[in-house]
């Protein structure tokens, strides 16, 4: 199972933190690319890796940490398993099928 992150602000970042605690493999990602983020994987280490909006997308459970004004387009990807999207101050869990 893969995970992606999308959105490398304060929640974004805690969670990636998180799955490295864990061993749990995954993606981050931000609308500037994976070159932004280079410090935020080296200091995490091999478990969570930098990558673009679409490699973030393109996991089996996305969560999805950014600010609804910031949407100008959604990655073109296969549709995601799970969905977790804190947009909007509240947090929202779904099961895709």
């Amino acid at each position: 199972m893969t995970i992606g992150i999308i959105g490398s602000g304060a929640i974004g970042t805690a969670l990636a933190r998180t799955l490295t605690r864990a061993g749990i493999e995954g993606t981050i990602s931000n609308s500037r690319g994976a070159d932004s983020l280079k410090e935020l994987a080296r200091e995490l280490g091999p478990v969570i890796k930098a990558g673009t909006r679409e490699d973030g997308a393109r996991a089996d459970i996305v969560f999805l940490d950014v600010n609804w004004t910031k949407i100008r387009t959604q990655p073109r990807t296969r549709k995601p398993r799970g969905l977790v999207d804190r947009r909007g101050g509240s947090i929202l869990v779904g099961h895709l099928q």
